[in-house]
């Protein structure tokens, strides 16, 4: 009751410099940390925040059953990711791709959104949308 939000309060009052110190790093440590999960997070996973309107077309088209973006974890036999991607493919331009959206996995379905976004442009810059049987979507 009273007496226990009275005693929290002097303890509060009572610790010592350093303590106070360590808990207020360790709390902008991890108001740091979490501004830069949202930051990854954002860059990798919110397509609809960055995924160009023609992308998501291409991907609702191959994957998506016409719905966008098409589905980031697609796989069968012959492709993978939400662009459909061939696995030769994947693995021939996943190095080309831009390198800030970080290391890619070996299979496409197993890449995030931007990943594999990075990747099907680089395909796109060296074959244009010729690559995709849905480039007219």
């Amino acid at each position: 009751g009273a007496g226990a939000a009275r005693y929290e309060r002097s303890v509060r009052r009572a610790a010592c410099p350093r303590v106070r110190y360590l808990a207020t790093r360790a709390r902008a440590k991890a108001h740091a940390a979490r501004v830069a999960y949202e930051r990854w997070h954002t860059y990798h996973y919110r397509w609809d925040l960055w995924l160009p309107d023609k992308w998501q077309r291409i991907g609702a088209c191959e994957t998506g059953y016409g719905k966008r973006p098409g589905n980031w974890q697609h796989s069968n036999s012959s492709y993978e990711g939400a662009f459909g991607f061939a696995k030769s493919s994947w693995d021939a331009f996943k190095y080309r791709a831009d390198r800030k959206a970080g290391p890619y996995p070996e299979d496409a379905w197993q890449a995030t959104p931007r990943q594999q976004y990075e990747v099907a442009l680089a395909i796109w810059r060296r074959f244009g949308f010729s690559g995709w049987g849905c480039r007219g979507a």
